[in-house]
Formats: structure tokens, sequence, C-alpha cells
């Protein structure tokens, strides 16, 4: 019985850590993209392309790298919000920099990784 509690705790703080992830993220991007509504968790996508009438066979996750100064050019973002953004991303906390790659050069912002995925469905 003790065993199935462990598993039951590490599983919630997993689901926890990952909640305050795809917060963290949501507010990366919203900061960037005023006009950004959020990016979907893989359960997700995958709950909307079964609601949509499909059979998921397969989900792939891969790493997705943004190389930060292009991709704030790429959206033309001020000065002033890519110092925040900067800011945000170097003054947080350790296991997120771990989990996001956060990769700085002589304490500049030179990148930082999402993750994405690939989803394989057939329609039933």
């Amino acid at each position: 019985m003790l065993s199935n509690l462990e598993v039951v705790y590490t599983s919630w703080t997993t689901l926890h850590l990952i909640d305050d992830w795809d917060t963290f993220y949501n507010t990366v991007e919203k900061k960037r993209d005023p006009s950004h509504f959020r990016a979907w968790k893989k359960s997700e996508w995958v709950q909307m392309v079964e609601r949509a009438g499909f059979t998921v066979e397969r989900v792939q996750r891969f790493t997705k790298t943004f190389l930060f100064t292009d991709w704030c050019d790429r959206l033309d973002v001020p000065n002033e919000t890519r110092k925040e953004l900067t800011d945000l991303l170097l003054a947080s906390p350790d296991d997120h920099k771990q989990k996001f790659n956060i990769i700085t050069k002589r304490d500049e912002l030179q990148s930082f990784a999402g993750e994405s995925i690939l989803l394989h469905a057939v329609k039933n």
C-alpha cells in the first residue's frame, strides 16, 4: 500500500510541475505576443483530436529550440519587452531553466526550448 501512495504522490508532484511549467511558458509567449491565447498541452491536443472523431495512433514529442533574438525579431518585439522577457527567463527558478534549457552566453540570453508534438491520427 505504501508503494501505491508513493506513486500517487510522485504523480501529483509531477502534474503540479507540469502545470507550473505550462503557466510559465504561456506567460512568456503572451508577453512576446499579446494576441497569443495559449499553447495547448499534449494531452489537450489528444483530447481535441479524439473528440473530432479521430483515433490517435502515435504521438511523438520533440524539443523545439527558440533562438531568442530571432524569436523576438519575427514579431518585431520592442526592446523594452525584450528586456522584460530576458529578465523573466533569467530570473526563473533553476528547475525552469533546466526544463526550458535556457542558454546564456556572457550573461546574454541566447535561446530556450519548448516541447512540440507530432501527432498521427486516423478518422474513425
